[in-house]
């Protein structure tokens, strides 16, 4: 079935005022003939994008040139789209006269839903009365290109010296820029297309004047067609040259594929996206990536469609607004101008000051969000022990000890007091940035995922208090040498990196972390991240994926253990961890950035909190 109904596609259908001669039948009349050369211009304007020069037309109906319509069969009611001398009989003119429904057919009028101004109904129907020609020689009465004389074949005047334009050309219907030298003396220029040098079946000889350039509009090709414009020099005693041809441009509709893999995890880091793609294409070759940044996915809003190369990433330079939404797109061009269909990013967050990127995490379900790179602080306050009190701002920043004191429901006032789009952190995102630490090497002492330890934070008691986060990651510890991985101090490491990069601070250690939306834990005191853990309750799939990270680690791995229960959850451990044998503790084992306590009612000095940003 024709989808000739889709009226929002088309870029035209005017009404210049005139009315059909024909009030009974909607018909218009007309006495005037035509040729596919009047009509060309008409189907180029007015049902381009939908069914001209398009790879998959709306309703699987293509209309890129008079051989797709002329005595082709419409499947639905079997008439011909364009039936030679019988506009009644044409399927597409019924459309057009919106009378699709006398013969069975069916959606709306074309161009609807106000269809085609009179003058060009006129044409169109001139064209079919006349036989719909559209022959490609020139020869008398063909109906397509009016008798020529021969060219000169000797003692001809000067044609110019060379015909040029592009190798490929992204069109059916219209040429590329057509350009020939001066001619001296020349008082006119006549050019022709064809399907070889000297021809006029894909358009026919024009005079041009004097003009030294030309585009045709309303052509006749085929993809992968090959096309040569030749030109005829005019001296004033109507003398001619011979056809100077060009070497011919090869028309290429199909664009390079769409970009897989696009990856926009570092876009708000460095400004680093990659993505992956074969770079080729078929027919006139690839040629280079195009990447735009919107405020929404496959917008180009902030950053217009750009250039970058043939590399498989790039880094955005273009400033972007803090605190907003943005998602890259990647696209494809072939050598022809034609452009693949865009790939468009998860998205990503344009954080504040002092807040770190965590992408989505597919596994998790999590979407991307902003964390604060530092346990929250009061701001004006260096001493953070203070408990909470409704006047005081939280801030994430490096300088001060943590805000400490804190209950699960005052810290999230703390976070929804900053701005409308603060929260306090989730079970949910805080497991997505504990899974992208795990995902890092850079975090394991042995320099691969699951080689060796990940770092504990601040949790041996020494000292016995939450430290400020200025300085090199072991500042305060009393363990110096904590940025070596082959070295006892590096347990006490304060930072993990995420795996776009990112580096947050105390995850793991100087405080307990209240959290929102806990699933609850499996029942027991403290337990390893093993089999065991996770086998007693039902729904032990839920929790594993709520508080374990993906590989088989414990605590021997460094990344903390669980105390089961369904009460108030805090994450990640203190510098004051529970004593060795009390519900099953390990002491500072239990620390890490996979550790959770479900029963911690304690709003102390171990207990802190951190908000999040996302942007609503």
């Amino acid at each position: 079935m024709i989808a000739l109904l889709l009226a929002a596609c088309h870029s035209g259908g005017g009404d210049d005022g005139t009315s059909p001669t024909d009030a009974d039948t909607g018909t218009p009349g007309t006495t005037a003939t035509a040729s596919w050369a009047d009509v060309a211009p008409i189907i180029e304007s007015r049902c381009a994008p939908c069914h001209v020069d398009n790879a998959t037309p709306f309703g699987e109906f293509f209309f890129d040139g008079p051989e797709d319509v002329v005595g082709v069969p419409d499947p639905q009611t079997g008439l011909a789209y364009v039936e030679p001398g019988d506009p009644d009989r044409s399927y597409v003119w019924l459309k057009l006269m919106d009378r699709q429904t006398e013969v069975g057919g069916d959606g709306i009028r074309m161009p609807g839903p106000s269809g085609l101004p009179q003058g060009e109904l006129d044409t169109i129907e001139a064209w079919i009365l006349a036989g719909a020609p559209f022959g490609g020689t020139t020869t008398a009465g063909d109906g397509w290109c009016d008798p020529v004389a021969d060219p000169c074949t000797s003692g001809c005047a000067a044609g110019p010296a060379s015909v040029t334009h592009a190798a490929w050309h992204d069109r059916l219907t219209t040429s590329p820029d057509i350009a020939w030298d001066a001619v001296p003396g020349a008082t006119r220029y006549e050019i022709a297309l064809g399907s070889a040098p000297g021809t006029d079946d894909v358009a026919c000889w024009t005079d041009v004047g004097g003009a030294t350039a030309h585009t045709f509009l309303a052509i006749l090709a085929s993809d992968a067609q090959t096309v040569y414009a030749s030109v005829r020099a005019f001296q004033g005693d109507g003398s001619v040259s011979a056809a100077v041809s060009s070497d011919g441009w090869t028309v290429d509709i199909l664009p390079p594929e769409v970009p897989t893999a696009l990856d926009d995890a570092r876009a708000s880091v460095d400004g680093t996206v990659t993505w992956d793609h074969p770079r080729t294409d078929v027919g006139s070759g690839f040629a280079s990536f195009e990447v735009a940044v919107g405020t929404s996915p496959y917008g180009d809003d902030a950053t217009p469609w750009t250039a970058v190369g043939t590399a498989l990433d790039t880094v955005l330079t273009d400033p972007l607004g803090q605190g907003g939404w943005y998602w890259v797109s990647v696209r494809a061009t072939d050598m022809a101008g034609n452009h693949g269909q865009p790939a468009t990013s998860a998205g990503f967050i344009t954080c504040p000051d002092e807040y770190v990127f965590v992408p989505g995490d597919e596994d998790l379900g999590s979407t991307p969000f902003c964390l604060a790179r530092y346990e929250m602080r009061v701001v004006g306050l260096q001493d953070g022990n203070v408990g909470f009190d409704p006047t005081y701002v939280a801030e994430s920043r490096a300088t001060g000890t943590p805000w400490a004191g804190v209950d699960k429901s005052q810290a999230r006032v703390a976070c929804d007091a900053i701005g409308f789009d603060y929260q306090l952190v989730t079970n949910l995102q805080w497991q997505a940035v504990a899974r992208s630490i795990e995902r890092n090497p850079a975090n394991w002492s042995g320099g691969a995922v699951g080689a060796g330890t990940l770092p504990r934070g601040h949790c041996d008691e020494d000292p016995l208090a939450a430290l400020p986060s200025n300085g090199n990651p072991c500042v305060g510890t009393n363990n110096p040498a904590c940025t070596d991985p082959g070295s006892a101090d590096w347990s006490q490491k304060r930072t993990h990196e995420l795996d776009n990069g990112e580096l947050i601070w105390d995850l793991a250690g100087n405080l307990r972390e209240q959290v929102d939306g806990s699933p609850g834990g499996p029942s027991g005191l403290w337990m390893s991240y093993d089999a065991a853990a996770f086998t007693t309750d039902l729904g032990w799939e839920d929790q594993r994926l709520a508080f374990a990270p993906a590989g088989p680690y414990t605590e021997a791995q460094g990344v903390g253990r669980l105390y089961g229960g369904s009460g108030n959850l805090t994450r990640g451990g203190s510098f004051d961890p529970d004593g060795s044998g009390s519900g099953g503790s390990r002491h500072d084992l239990d620390v890490g950035v996979f550790a959770a306590h479900n029963n911690t009612w304690n709003t102390g000095s171990t207990e802190g909190f951190r908000c999040v940003f996302v942007p609503m």
